[in-house]
């Protein structure tokens, strides 16, 4: 169940005590810099941030809701190429400079 404003869930438990209905809410996480959009009746998708520092660099500065830091970093180090589990050579997509991250 994801997250949501404590204010946004009052103002429903209010309106429906008046009886209205309750109005759509969007998750809502606390100090979240990325983005999350509705794209259909009760169904969001959430993007991270990430800036683009010169024309072949980017910064990745905040995984979406529920994207560990572990498992993201592990993502992108298949795009570096090398074998994979079965052996298969991956080509080379990227090359990460540094990963720093902060716990």
């Amino acid at each position: 169940m994801p997250n949501h404003d404590i204010r946004d869930c009052i103002k429903n438990v209010r309106r429906m005590i008046d009886g209205n209905d309750p109005v759509d809410m969007t998750p809502n996480y606390r100090d979240f810099r990325g983005k999350i959009v509705e794209v259909s009746p009760a169904r969001c998708v959430s993007f991270g941030e990430i800036a683009l520092l010169d024309d072949d660099t980017v910064e990745i500065t905040e995984l979406p809701p529920s994207v560990w830091t572990e498992d993201y970093k592990a993502k992108l180090m298949k795009f570096m190429g090398g074998p994979d589990e079965k052996g298969k050579e991956l080509p080379k997509l990227i090359e990460v400079c540094n990963i720093p991250y902060y716990v």
